[in-house]
Parts: C-alpha cells; sequence; structure tokens
C-alpha cells in the first residue's frame, strides 16, 4: 500500500514505514538478519498473519510516543527511544540570583 502512495508526499508516510521496519525488526526476525530499509522488508514480504500484530503495534508506538521522542536508526533497524522531560506547571522555578 505505502509503495502505491510514495509518488505523492503524505506527511506520515515517513513514520509508517519506519514503524513497520522497527516492528519487524524487534518482533519477526528470530536470526541475525536485520532489514535497514522500508525497501528491503518489502521484497522480502510481510505474511497475512503478521499483519494483525502490526495494526497493534500502531497502538503501542502511540502510546510510547507520548513519553519518547522516537528517532529511527537506520543502521539498526529500530527506533532510539529519547525520554521528553515535561515540567509540571505547578512546579515554580528557582532564582538563583534571589539567595543571600
Amino acid at each position: 500500500m505505502s509503495q502505491l502512495i510514495q509518488k505523492h508526499s503524505i506527511p506520515y508516510l515517513n513514520e509508517y514505514n519506519n514503524v513497520v521496519l522497527h516492528w519487524y525488526n524487534k518482533t519477526r526476525v528470530f536470526d541475525n538478519t536485520i532489514y535497514h530499509t522500508h525497501k528491503e522488508l518489502f521484497v522480502y514480504g510481510i505474511g497475512d498473519k503478521e499483519t494483525r500484530y502490526m495494526h497493534q503495534y500502531f497502538f503501542h508506538y502511540a502510546r510510547e510516543k507520548l513519553y519518547y521522542r522516537m528517532r529511527m536508526d537506520h543502521s539498526k533497524g529500530r527506533f532510539d527511544k529519547i525520554p521528553k522531560i515535561k515540567m509540571n506547571n505547578n512546579e515554580t522555578k528557582i532564582n538563583i540570583n534571589s539567595f543571600p
């Protein structure tokens, strides 16, 4: 599906390709094979039974994206998860110059 759409510019297509690549390398590869690009993966092919699990991983990815910045590392074929740091609105910033 994504190969047909690649001719047009759709904002989240690269993210979709990266999620599929990460999911497959993390859960479906049982030997030392690492797929580095989306095209390598689809030349190999994804079976019909595996698409059920891929669908569930998109919900998992959306939940993780709330807490992490997901940066794709194509050399490993997986995401690097960088924690997001949020400041609560109730926290007050301490002014260092106010101390005697």
